[in-house]
């Protein structure tokens, strides 16, 4: 069974896959890799589970308290708290997992042709050398140049194989580029630029570009930017440009905090399945011939102070019991809808702005599953060229608290 919306289905290389069959395949209870957590859940008000993890580790002690109360209790909530308490452990996450060593090393990687004398590693595959050889803890810095794909690692998942340009499998590591730091899929093998499995890794400072498929409809997933399979990601001022399939992908428990993401001219822009949650905020995504934001099964996305404009496939979609929040944001120019569902999906817009798009959202769908709030507005944001707010534009401060509506510029 191919998943509603061709053009979604067919760079997804979902042929003969249907994320329903999978979802029975993982255990309710299972364990995330990285926080070593198990789930609990109790019902919140009438009808709504509320599940969270809860991290068993002594130091991560404060998320159980935050997920259970003072006290230790299962804790009772409004609906409204349960849908929030969803994503509370990668809010908190952040600041409670376990820092970089004080051991930890800098490898040096250097483009092919690079004559630089200070280089651990040179060439087309020395980023995925650097991988391997680094140990928990340590940050791998790309010299400026281009980085072409060579080689290739085979990362199966479920019933399709990830091919992958750089591999991270059970590492925690921090990949940083330079000024001119760019993963170039135009030329060499077609792959994915970084596959992660298992993994805890920060991104900043790259440009990952022109990926590409070698099979548009297969079972080897290529031509994705960041593909995350049950791993942590932390991705700041990256730009992905002309990524044939996604950009920045989410897959089983995996985790994304995105900030300074630029993910354009490409087919479509975030896409998370089974329990993926994304938390995006100060990011542009746009010229993408897919949705510019999918979610399916039971993921979930908070997009803040960010940009969804011109995509020609909706600007946000979820489908089957997703859920997607978009607070302090444009939606603008994108078709056939702003904002669209299916099944049981839903998005919630509150405080942000929609302006040109070929209908602001599916009508024909259940009142609640779609909500545009009465304070979203629905005129021209005035925005420049950069995406930002032009002086009297009817976004700054709209909400009295002096925060914008729209991209703001802070860095974590």
């Amino acid at each position: 069974m191919m998943r509603r919306m061709p053009r979604r289905a067919r760079r997804a290389n979902s042929r003969g896959t249907d994320p329903h069959d999978r979802r029975g395949r993982r255990e309710a209870g299972a364990s995330h890799p990285l926080c070593h957590a198990r789930r609990a859940s109790w019902r919140c008000g009438r009808s709504t589970t509320c599940s969270v993890f809860v991290l068993s580790r002594g130091a991560y002690s404060p998320v159980r308290l935050a997920a259970l109360g003072s006290d230790g209790e299962k804790t009772r909530m409004s609906r409204a708290r349960c849908q929030t308490m969803h994503t509370l452990p990668f809010l908190l996450a952040g600041g409670l997992i376990v820092g970089t060593p004080a051991s930890a090393e800098t490898i040096r990687v250097c483009p092919e042709g690079s004559q630089m004398q200070s280089c651990d590693f040179t060439g087309n595959d020395a980023v995925q050398e650097a991988v391997d050889r680094a140990v928990d803890g340590d940050v791998i810095r790309l010299a400026a140049g281009r980085y072409i794909p060579s080689s290739y690692r085979d990362v199966p998942f479920e019933d399709i194989v990830a091919r992958g340009y750089v591999v991270i499998r059970g590492k925690r590591l921090a990949i940083e580029g330079s000024d001119g730091t760019v993963l170039d899929g135009r030329e060499g093998t077609p792959t994915i630029a970084f596959v992660l499995e298992d993994a805890d890794v920060s991104f900043r400072n790259l440009e990952i570009s022109d990926f590409r498929w070698g099979e548009e409809e297969d079972d080897i997933y290529d031509g994705h930017g960041i593909f995350a399979i049950d791993s942590r990601v932390r991705a700041s001022d990256i730009v992905m440009r002309g990524i044939v399939k996604m950009a920045l992908t989410g897959r089983g428990r995996t985790l994304i905090d995105g900030s300074a993401l630029r993910l354009v001219d490409g087919h479509l822009g975030i896409w998370l399945e089974e329990a993926a949650h994304a938390h995006v905020r100060d990011s542009v995504i746009t010229g993408g011939d897919s949705a510019g934001i999918a979610t399916y099964d039971d993921s979930t996305l908070h997009l803040f102070n960010s940009v969804v404009a011109n995509n020609t496939d909706d600007g946000v979609y979820a489908a089957d019991h997703s859920t997607i929040l978009v607070t302090h944001s444009v939606i603008a120019g994108n078709a056939p809808y702003g904002i669209n569902a299916e099944a049981k999906g839903r998005v919630t817009v509150r405080e942000s702005a929609m302006h040109a798009n070929a209908a602001p959202a599916n009508s024909a769908l259940a009142p609640g599953q779609l909500v545009i709030g009465e304070d979203v507005v629905q005129t021209d944001p005035m925005l420049d060229a950069q995406w930002l707010p032009k002086p009297g534009s009817p976004l700054l401060g709209r909400d009295g608290s002096g925060r914008p509506i729209g991209l703001t510029g802070e860095r974590p």
